[in-house]
């Protein structure tokens, strides 16, 4: 349980790093006159391909480039949130693929402890046995559950290229 945790202080910091801006602004400036967010310039100096290519490498770095560090976290922990679901899935995936592999063999120990010998009729019979549909249908599901994270974030990793592009324009 300490994995999830950890991985979401880092998406959390990384969130933080990201509306917090790219460069440091100072309270004040250097006259001692009070910080006012009018007296903040940013200058766009990225071309709408770099920010695509940049929103492509790290999530929400092309938006952070342009200034738009809200949305630019947003990109961020929405993909970081997708990539890890989509290793949660995985290592689900993987454990219902054991689990099938139990049920295949305890179906055919079970089999041969009634005296049956014939491969054919066993491999027939372990196919029809209820646990082993039951697991089968979980490594679908499983199976399923990845293919639609892993679509999700390369939609989403996507969008948030396009609307770096856009935001540099």
């Amino acid at each position: 349980m300490r994995r999830p945790l950890r991985i979401t202080r880092a998406l959390l910091v990384g969130a933080l790093f990201m509306v917090m801006g790219a460069g440091a602004v100072s309270a004040q400036e250097e006259g001692g006159a009070p910080f006012s967010p009018d007296s903040i310039s940013i200058p766009i100096t990225i071309s709408p391909g770099g920010a695509f290519i940049r929103s492509m490498l790290i999530p929400g770095w092309g938006q952070a480039a342009v200034g738009s560090y809200g949305r630019g976290s947003f990109y961020f922990v929405t993909e970081a949130a997708s990539v890890w679901m989509l290793l949660k899935t995985a290592s689900r995936r993987s454990t219902a693929r054991d689990g099938l592999q139990f049920q295949r063999a305890e179906a055919e120990r079970h089999l041969r402890a009634q005296g049956m010998t014939n491969p054919d009729s066993i491999a027939i019979l372990v196919s029809e046995d209820d646990a082993v549909l039951g697991a089968e249908n979980l490594v679908d599901t499983r199976s399923q559950q990845f293919e639609d994270w892993a679509a999700f974030g390369l939609f989403m990793l996507l969008v948030g290229g396009a609307d770096a592009f856009v935001s540099a324009h």
